[in-house]
């Protein structure tokens, strides 16, 4: 295989914005609704993380793309949240580009839906089959060029016996995720859940948070550890006896069943969206039929409790392996060189 000339990503100055942005923001104090942040009542201008965050990638895109031209780069690759602004600059200077998709189809008749219509025959790389089929249903033009698996370092990533006993979410604290059911679940099959998550005030002013997780969130089978960096939540994971990652969308990839698989802790989540992609049911962990709710997640967690020693080390043994054959950063690195080797044997 012809070796590439060096491929500039994105990523990297993605982490660096979204750092300037939030170090800006902590600049004053701010009463927040939403999305919305609006100063005290001395600052007369409201404040958007959305659009300055927005703002910042543009600049940040400008770069990459100014420093592609200068170097002779042969392929771009756009791996943030906000490639959708690089389509414009891809256009205008004509450098073969690969763009991430990170989120569900758009609905018909909004502005993103338009600009995937608008640069459809762009070069898209989806995270799951489950995007991609969603993807081509609500946009059947659009050129899905590969589909390439998010992975981890393993080496970072040490296999647990599962010895703490309690079972882990990961997650924000909005109904997507599902925490409310996760909450409910583990209650009604009496065991522990620990929470690696942030009770903002933004989360604590939702009628969701109110209405669904309150009322359970500050009952003795449940713990908030708070955000982890990665070391703490890989220790976390590892002494989990079990993930309970009860979606409630079609999410295109979940990263926290990887590393959760990653150091042996099996994973108990709805069959929707990319799960069965990710998780073998009865291998490494169990998919719940969506109608069955609660009580189809409180069976799949008495599952893993009454297990046998060996058949539980068995199934973390599994999800290792699992890992290891599919979800590793080298094999995404390797993907990835061959989706670049694709564009550029195509011009």
């Amino acid at each position: 295989m012809p070796k590439l000339k060096p491929l500039l990503l994105s990523l990297s100055l993605f982490l660096i914005s979204n750092r300037a942005v939030f170090a800006q923001a902590k600049k004053i104090e701010e009463v927040c609704n939403g999305d919305k942040c609006y100063a005290p009542l001395t600052e007369l201008e409201t404040i958007s993380l959305y659009e300055t965050k927005k703002y910042y990638e543009m600049g940040l895109t400008q770069k990459a793309y100014e420093f592609a031209e200068r170097n002779k780069l042969e392929v771009m690759h756009v791996f943030n949240a906000f490639g959708n602004l690089a389509h414009y600059f891809a256009e205008l200077t004509g450098i073969p580009s690969a763009f991430t998709l990170h989120t569900p189809a758009p609905e018909e008749g909004t502005l993103e839906y338009w600009r995937y219509q608008r640069f459809s025959h762009h070069n898209f790389i989806a995270i799951s089959q489950s995007q991609q089929q969603e993807f081509k249903k609500a946009l059947p033009g659009i050129n899905i060029a590969s589909v390439i698996y998010h992975g981890v370092y393993l080496p970072e990533y040490t296999i647990g016996q599962g010895s703490g006993g309690y079972y882990a979410f990961i997650g924000r604290l909005m109904p997507e995720k599902g925490v409310d059911i996760a909450l409910q679940a583990t209650l009604d099959a009496s065991v522990t859940l620990k929470l690696a998550t942030a009770i903002t005030p933004q989360v604590e002013a939702t009628k969701y948070y109110q209405e669904k997780v309150l009322p359970l969130i500050g009952l003795e089978h449940a713990q908030v550890l708070g955000v982890m960096t990665n070391g703490p939540k890989i220790d976390f994971l590892k002494h989990a006896r079990a993930c309970v990652l009860p979606q409630t969308w079609d999410e295109p990839f979940g990263m926290v069943f990887i590393e959760s698989m990653a150091v042996g802790t099996p994973i108990i989540t709805f069959k929707r969206g990319s799960a069965s992609e990710i998780v073998k049911n009865g291998e490494t962990g169990f998919l719940v039929e969506p109608q069955l709710g609660v009580d189809g997640i409180k069976e799949a967690i008495k599952k893993i409790q009454t297990m046998s020693e060996s058949d539980y080390q068995q199934l973390r043994k599994n999800c290792r392996l699992h890992v290891e054959a599919t979800f590793t950063a080298e094999k995404m690195s390797q993907n990835h060189i061959q989706m670049y080797q694709k564009i550029k044997n195509s011009l």
